[in-house]
């Protein structure tokens, strides 16, 4: 699961997820399709490689800040996608749940997932409203 603000090119902004790509409005806006080749030619055209460079350094810079994130175990992993999709905005946290966003975008087990949350819950860490980030 990767959840995508606009503007995104596949193939040209940095993903988690490799090509076929499942696409879901779940905001007002619209999908569209362009091939790569045409994606270039008018940033080019329109004299806009400046705008597209400073989109693209923003989302480079999300996907490097998640990968050198500290994997070494089921919690650490956790708290790494806890961080991540804290920063949705409210509307869609309110739409997904946090185990839903966690199991979907790791390799961890429901169970696994469930446990780090539990504790972190306990331990006053981590607050959830219907299992949902607040």
């Amino acid at each position: 699961l990767n959840i995508l603000s606009a503007p995104f090119v596949v193939g040209v902004t940095p993903a988690l997820d490799e090509p076929p790509v499942y696409l879901e409005r779940i905001d007002y806006g619209k999908v569209s399709y362009m091939d790569y080749d045409v994606f270039w030619r008018l940033v080019f055209e329109k004299d806009i490689f400046n705008d597209a460079m400073s989109i693209l350094s923003g989302q480079y810079s999300d996907l490097m800040n998640y990968i050198q994130l500290p994997k070494s175990n089921s919690h650490d992993e956790v708290i790494s996608l806890i961080g991540r999709w804290k920063k949705l905005p409210p509307h869609l946290k309110k739409r997904f749940s946090a185990l839903y966003l966690i199991e979907n975008s790791s390799h961890l087990s429901k169970s696994s997932i469930c446990r780090v949350l539990k504790e972190l819950k306990e331990k006053g860490e981590l607050v959830l409203i219907n299992g949902k980030f607040t």
